[in-house]
């Protein structure tokens, strides 16, 4: 009795699988689409690593020859017109037809060009607020530190200058340095601290209340005097 073949076709490379007794399979070869018996073991060894079937080795040097071609065909269609790189403008190479650039370092050229001037037309250069020089970035408001705590200390003094009461007393302590001088007021005392830097004047409330910070009862005074007063 003749066997029974059970008939799929497989999407692997063209061919088309034919199962018949236990531990053999009847393939069509991928070339002449002819059948031809293979082991079991075999073909399911070559489905798993994408290789088509062939009844002879001279229809597997065939259908590569004619895979090649091909190829050639295509790279010589290819060559006739390459891609161009977005970057520098030279031919890509057929094994880099899908890619934009040439290379990686064109990419990054070209994308850190196009970066500098959105940046360049959407931010203008921004001015410090204290000096009115051009700071390096355009998110700064100030070119530097000090310029910054600078224009804190103006604002603190205008509302000194304003009549303001309610700041802190070492704003009061700092104006009335820098605008009668770090020494005391009353013996001319004004030696400073070699660590700190710092003359070690106090604020002293003339009429003795300490909530009273109009300038005209502030002075500044060495420890000494203000224990005297």
């Amino acid at each position: 009795m003749a066997p029974v073949f059970t008939h799929f076709s497989s999407l692997l490379m063209g061919s088309t699988i034919l199962i018949g007794m236990k531990n053999t399979t009847v393939v069509k070869c991928a070339y002449c689409e002819n059948d031809v018996v293979k082991s079991t073991s075999e073909v399911t060894r070559a489905l798993k690593m994408g290789r088509p079937q062939y009844c002879s080795l001279s229809c597997g040097a065939r259908h590569a020859a004619k895979k090649r071609n091909l190829k050639e065909l295509n790279i010589n269609e290819y060559n006739s017109s390459p891609k161009k790189c977005n970057g520098c403008g030279c031919d890509i190479p057929y094994e880099k037809r899908h890619n934009d650039f040439c290379s990686q370092s064109c990419s990054a050229v070209f994308h850190n060009r196009r970066r500098k001037l959105s940046i360049s037309d959407t931010k203008s250069a921004s001015v410090c607020k204290n000096c009115g020089k051009e700071c390096n970035s355009s998110t700064l408001q100030f070119c530097s530190v000090s310029c910054s705590i600078s224009h804190k200390r103006s604002k603190y003094y205008q509302k000194i200058e304003a009549g303001d009461t309610t700041l802190d007393h070492r704003q009061y302590r700092r104006y009335l340095i820098e605008k009668r001088g770090a020494k005391c007021e009353l013996c001319g005392w004004g030696e400073v601290n070699p660590k700190t830097g710092n003359c070690p004047i106090e604020l002293e409330h003339i009429d003795g209340n300490h909530e009273n910070n109009s300038l005209d009862n502030l002075k500044l005074m060495c420890n000494i005097r203000s224990i005297v007063i």
